[in-house]
């Protein structure tokens, strides 16, 4: 027998269904994407999120550390139709310096610009060779932090896309942001909690009401993850694919590439 859900996470489940009934009322169908970062090989809560993917027919975008990439990686990922492979900087490596107040960054502003974009195209060639046409090649900078001039150059060097977090920065062409990451970074990885994720839709949504077209992108890192947090996903996942107030467009569709 399924166990009775807890009093906030069922307000939680009314709440997002509220939401997305008001935006169908006005004949609008939000868009909602999937982001997870970090992946480099097959393990168990990779594929429960993959599972969790197939099971409501939506794709996730992989965010893939190149330097690490495993062939094992590819050959699980070889026959699924939703896993969708981003790439993830080149190596995860933080090279800010935290003794000056700067926060970590991989793709920021203490390394030659033209070393930094070399890895970067290794980077994107090795994601090619082992993903082939489940690559997108859109850019997801580690820690969400990229420097303007390595924004400004990624086109050039064959990463048009590019995805970081908030919904603070200027729309650009395949530039595909996410808003909500459920984990509590700072207090053991643990899950938000129901009422917390409320309040950030609750800004999600009334964001929507002036600017409806921008998709709403939910970020996931399946490393970390606990039950809360699967159980997060899988109720968003419930929700949303079966409403008139959503959809779930192909990633490649959204990142227009």
């Amino acid at each position: 027998m399924t166990s009775p859900l807890s009093a906030d996470r069922a307000d939680f489940r009314l709440a997002l269904s509220a939401h997305l009934a008001r935006f169908a009322e006005r004949g609008i169908r939000l868009s909602f994407w999937w982001r997870d970062d970090d992946a480099v090989e097959p393990t168990a809560a990779l594929d429960r999120l993959i599972n969790l993917a197939n099971r409501f027919n939506v794709d996730i975008g992989l965010a893939v550390i190149p330097k690490n990439a495993s062939e094992a990686l590819a050959e699980r990922l070889d026959e699924e139709p939703h896993a969708i492979v981003l790439q993830h900087g080149w190596q995860h490596k933080n090279h800010q310096v935290k003794e000056e107040g700067e926060k970590a960054a991989e793709l920021g502003t203490r390394r030659d610009m033209d070393a930094v974009l070399r890895e970067l195209i290794m980077g994107r060639e090795k994601l090619e060779a082992l993903f082939g046409d489940r690559f997108i090649p859109a850019l997801v900078p580690p820690w969400n932090r990229i420097s303007d001039e390595i924004a400004a150059a990624a086109a050039g060097i064959g990463l048009p896309g590019l995805s970081t977090f908030t919904s603070n920065v200027e729309k650009a062409p395949h530039r595909l942001q996410t808003h909500l990451d459920p984990i509590k970074w700072k207090r053991e990885r643990r899950f938000i909690g129901w009422d917390s994720a409320t309040r950030r839709f609750d800004e999600i949504f009334e964001q929507r009401m002036t600017d409806p077209g921008e998709p709403i992108g939910l970020l996931s890192h399946h490393l970390v993850m606990d039950d809360a947090h699967f159980a997060f996903f899988e109720d968003v996942l419930d929700i949303a694919t079966d409403h008139p107030g959503a959809q779930w467009p192909s990633l490649r569709d959204l990142f227009g590439l």
